[in-house]
């Protein structure tokens, strides 16, 4: 069954489309936190030296690369609600949807998915109300398979269906107790941490994870910035750490802004806020049998052959951006960032290991950096 941009998955496809998925995420993550892309720092340390740029007010890029890391954990979490989680451990087992909805132009779930998650999680204590206990599923397949209560070519069925309804409720009872990312635009998720209080400044550490519904792509953030605290926005209090509703508002940043217009918004916006670093990432598109390479993809068009001679075979593809602005200038009796309208660019594939030869063969020469899974 399928619209006319997207095409839903069930039964094995779906599940295999979702490990697949997971995998991606997982192989993209430990990556991060173990192997950043050393060519590209060596580039940077040349042009920060050539524009003589204060190292001591910047982070090392793979803090932030770590950073990114347990944001698409994160990421990866929220997608593995779509799957049947089946342990050793029975109370760790759960799944409640049969089927979802994939684009056909990003390759990944519908945000009707999300809506229908976000959905059950709302109305979890009603939807527990409705369903069995687990006591009374229990005693139910114990009285299926101990009396005559179901013909015998019956008994797999309505075990089944026992067992159904036992994974969903196991499903409600955890998604109740999680934080979910939202969907909506003005759902987006931040988190804040000081990192060096230093006398009049300290340096934050600011995280944000974002859903673009209309792409069907998660997006996060990773920024340095020192703050004067002669007139704070970001505090660490007794309950948490407060960050002020006119800047946390600004943190919306559209899909189109790059890492540098993020770091120029964020200087022009707040004078007692300094930033020296940014990096965006992007998680996906995912090529499949069901999401071919958009028009202007075209020069990994290998993963198009590949997924129409394997229909198990997915690539999913993330570009983290990233800028620097580590200096300062007066413009006005004001302090103000020497933002370098530039950017920098890192571009994963994350390829299945039988493919991975003829995908690094292909794209010999371009700076795309692959990781078998």
């Amino acid at each position: 069954m399928s619209q006319a941009n997207s095409v839903t998955l069930e039964g094995e496809e779906k599940e295999l489309y979702l490990k697949s998925l997971d995998i991606a995420l997982d192989a993209i993550s430990n990556n991060f936190r173990s192997e950043t892309p050393r060519d590209q720092l060596s580039f940077i340390k040349r042009y920060g030296d050539e524009k003589k740029w204060d190292w001591d007010r910047m982070r090392p890029l793979d803090d932030s690369y770590k950073n990114l890391a347990s944001m698409i954990d994160e990421v990866r979490a929220q997608f593995a609600w779509f799957s049947w989680i089946y342990t050793d451990e029975p109370s760790q087992n759960r799944g409640y949807f049969k089927k979802i909805g994939v684009r056909t132009d990003t390759g990944l779930p519908l945000f009707y998915d999300f809506m229908n998650l976000e959905k059950l999680k709302v109305d979890a204590d009603k939807n527990l109300g409705e369903l069995p206990t687990e006591k009374a599923c229990l005693a139910e397949l114990e009285r299926i398979i101990m009396t005559d209560h179901c013909k015998k070519k019956d008994i797999g069925n309505e075990i089944g269906k026992i067992h159904d309804i036992m994974m969903k409720r196991s499903f409600i009872e955890k998604l109740k107790d999680s934080e979910l990312i939202g969907w909506r635009t003005s759902d987006y998720k931040v988190t804040a941490k000081r990192i060096i209080p230093l006398g009049i400044e300290e340096l934050w550490n600011i995280n944000v994870i974002s859903y673009s519904a209309g792409f069907g792509l998660f997006h996060i953030y990773d920024i340095d910035l020192w703050q004067d605290i002669s007139d704070p926005v970001i505090k660490e209090m007794h309950e948490g750490i407060y960050i002020a509703p006119t800047f946390k508002n600004m943190l919306s940043f559209s899909d189109s802004n790059s890492a540098w217009y993020i770091l120029s918004d964020i200087d022009q916006s707040f004078e007692s806020l300094h930033p020296v670093h940014a990096s965006r990432a992007v998680i996906g598109p995912m090529v499949h049998s069901h999401a071919p390479i958009r028009e202007h993809d075209r020069r990994i068009a290998i993963l198009d052959q590949l997924a129409k001679a394997d229909p198990q075979a997915s690539f999913l593809r993330a570009t983290v951006q990233y800028s620097f602005a580590p200096n300062q200038t007066i413009e006005e009796e004001t302090v103000r960032q020497v933002i370098h309208q530039r950017d920098w660019e890192d571009e994963i594939l994350v390829v299945p290991p039988r493919h991975a030869q003829k995908v690094s063969s292909s794209l010999l020469g371009e700076r795309i950096r692959i990781l078998e899974r």
